[in-house]
């Protein structure tokens, strides 16, 4: 054992949600520390869509100009029933402060986090991961393990993250962004149940001479929800739905990340015949010449909601407690509107004497939403401006919208719906 590490906020997890909760925790004048068990921010980008209200979100923490300098900006979001458009709308209103989504590969995004908390002097503790803790009235014990990488083997050298030693620490808070496995999550004891069946897409990223790049376009075909992304530097990504519940069924006991490679067994090589087969199928206005593939993969999505938000001073955000589809980028960009109450939750504890009620409040205010985000409560309600083909899609349109909260409800009357 080394010396204590002693801070009043330990946050888990340095993705993107983990750092901007650092960053707002640092705004409230917390004394934060951040634990990532990686050896640097992600490099292979799975979300990569910011919200118009996430914007706004980040524009309040200065981040903004960084942000849209890295990014692409798109107005609409488009619906598609196989080759018919039926609907397009915009993702804000005119009069929102950014009314559009910024399409950034996260990879981008977490390089910005992380040097705006290095900028603020927070401490990022890369190659670290949450051991074990318990918490007491006035804060939370436990351990860091310190890992490194080593060369191991002698016929067949590979190299494998051990612990070089474990660290104790105290904190007055612990904030669990650590992920679809998330370790505070587990020893908590919190159940973390599926709310619906996992969904696997063929994803695919390439650089095309395609001009529209003002619309997020989203496809219903033959059961399948698929999404067209326009990125910067010519590039788009391809998201495609894939219908075969039977090898859906066989491979989700085996799942071990919330976004996984899966072997090419029971799916064709995700070469450039099949992007072009599934475009010819399910997109064939896409007439853009495709240039080079970047990355292809297969990968799984579940849908999951954790049955508390937390305990005590033990509390969880974004992936660690809730995980949704990729259509709308919705588990990240609210999970940044979670970690910033968070960090509201924790100043407010230390303020009022260690009353938790603020954390109790967000609980309830996590449940509520997710609870819609999911469909597990609520459902839309056409109208006489809805557009014709949408009504066979109501269960398909929520995962679809790039918005949470009251920007949701919002984005579907501009569609003819009415939530309730």
């Amino acid at each position: 054992m080394s010396r204590k590490l002693k801070t009043e906020v330990l946050i888990a997890g340095g993705g993107p949600v983990g750092l901007l909760t650092a960053l707002a925790c640092h705004r409230h004048g917390l004394n934060v520390t951040v634990v990532e068990k990686e050896s640097r921010s992600g490099t292979r980008s799975f979300a990569l869509a910011l919200h118009p209200g996430t914007l706004e979100l980040l524009d309040g923490f200065g981040l903004l100009d960084q942000v849209l300098a890295n990014a692409n900006r798109v107005p609409s979001l488009v619906f598609y029933e196989g080759v018919e458009r039926m609907a397009r709308i915009g993702v804000a209103s005119e009069e929102a402060p950014h009314p559009f989504v910024a399409v950034i590969r996260q990879s981008r995004l977490e390089d910005i986090l992380v040097r705006a908390v290095q900028e603020h002097g927070v401490t990022v503790r890369w190659s670290n991961r949450l051991a074990a803790f318990k918490q007491g009235a006035e804060g939370v014990t436990g351990q860091i393990d310190e890992l490194e990488e080593r060369l191991m083997g002698y016929a067949i050298a590979h190299r494998e993250w051990v612990v070089r030693r474990t660290v104790d620490f105290e904190a007055e808070f612990l904030l669990g962004a650590d992920g679809h496995h998330s370790l505070t999550r587990q020893i908590l004891g919190l159940e973390f149940p599926e709310t619906a069946p996992s969904e696997m897409y063929a994803v695919f990223e390439f650089n095309s001479d395609y001009e529209d790049r003002e619309e997020i376009r989203v496809v219903f075909h033959e059961g399948t929800t698929n999404v067209l992304w326009p990125m910067r530097d010519g590039y788009f990504r391809w998201s495609f739905g894939l219908a075969d519940s039977r090898l859906a069924g066989e491979e989700r006991e085996k799942d071990t990340e919330v976004v996984q490679w899966l072997p090419n067994g029971g799916f064709p090589a995700l070469d450039r015949e099949t992007l072009d087969r599934l475009i010819a199928e399910r997109a064939p206005w896409f007439t853009g010449e495709i240039d080079q593939l970047n990355w292809r993969m297969v990968v799984r999505f579940e849908k999951r909601l954790v049955e508390s938000a937390g305990k005590g001073r033990v509390w969880l955000a974004g992936d660690a407690a809730h995980l949704a589809g990729p259509v709308g980028v919705q588990s990240m960009n609210v999970g940044f509107r979670e970690g910033v109450m968070l960090a509201e939750a924790c100043r407010h504890c230390r303020e009022a004497n260690g009353d938790l009620s603020s954390f109790q409040h967000y609980d309830r205010v996590l449940a509520e939403e997710w609870r819609r985000l999911l469909g597990l409560e609520g459902c839309w309600h056409t109208g006489l401006s809805t557009p014709a083909g949408l009504e066979l899609h109501l269960e398909q349109i929520t995962p679809c919208l790039p918005a949470g909260g009251a920007d949701l409800c919002e984005l579907g009357t501009r569609l003819g719906l009415a939530f309730r």
